[in-house]
């Protein structure tokens, strides 16, 4: 679930809620299988547009149970930290 808070867009993970800033924000989707790859060291990479993204499981950073473990099922959010290009 996600709702504009403010200048944040306010996310739930499991029974835990988050705000990120919308100037961050690129967009969100719910990825489909060609889109997720497995990397070295159990890491997750989506696949948008060209690009390799890297991909954190907020579940599994901060321990939160009862989540949604497949990701098909799920919704990604895309986030911009720092200067582009």
């Amino acid at each position: 679930m996600a709702v504009g808070v403010m200048g944040g867009m306010s996310i739930q993970v499991g029974q835990e809620c988050f705000v990120l800033p919308l100037s961050h924000f690129v967009e969100c989707l719910q990825p489909n299988q060609e889109q997720l790859r497995e990397i070295a060291q159990g890491g997750l990479v989506l696949r948008l547009r060209g690009e390799h993204l890297p991909v954190l499981r907020l579940e599994q950073r901060f321990q939160i149970e009862n989540a949604i473990q497949n990701l098909h099922e799920a919704i990604l959010i895309v986030i911009q930290v720092g200067n582009v290009g």
